[in-house]
């Protein structure tokens, strides 16, 4: 209450907690049959993101892609931070009716890079899996 607001807390909240062995998983960097079935099971055709590639050129490419796409991660898992072009997106306003009549007629979506997508899901896959 430095600034005289009462701030809210989670005092009696209890959170679950990995286990250490689910811990230690966790921190295992990604195996490249994990990040090929996330290019495998990605739909090629949504839109490109700022990198202007989809998963349709992705899936195509990957037999020349794969090694520097595994270097990246490798790289991410040992500094421990993705690097600040990853994270560049699009914002596109998708129409939600067919009359527009102002803003609210829209919603947004971000178009992310496929790499940041790639990782993101391999992450997601590899969490998702310690949870039971």
């Amino acid at each position: 209450m430095e600034d005289g607001r009462v701030r809210p807390t989670l005092d009696g909240v209890t959170f679950n907690r990995l286990s250490e062995e689910d811990r230690m998983f966790l921190e295992v960097p990604f195996m490249g049959e994990e990040m090929e079935e996330v290019v495998k099971e990605s739909d090629g055709n949504k839109s490109s993101g700022p990198d202007g590639f989809n998963f349709a050129f992705i899936k195509r490419f990957w037999y020349l892609m794969n090694n520097e796409v595994r270097i990246m991660f490798d790289q991410f898992h040992a500094i421990k931070v993705i690097p600040k072009s990853l994270l560049s997106y699009f914002v596109a306003l998708i129409p939600k009716i067919s009359s527009l009549m102002s803003v609210k007629d829209f919603r947004s979506i971000s178009l992310l890079g496929s790499i940041y997508k790639i990782l993101a899901k391999v992450d997601f896959i590899k969490a998702y899996d310690t949870v039971d």
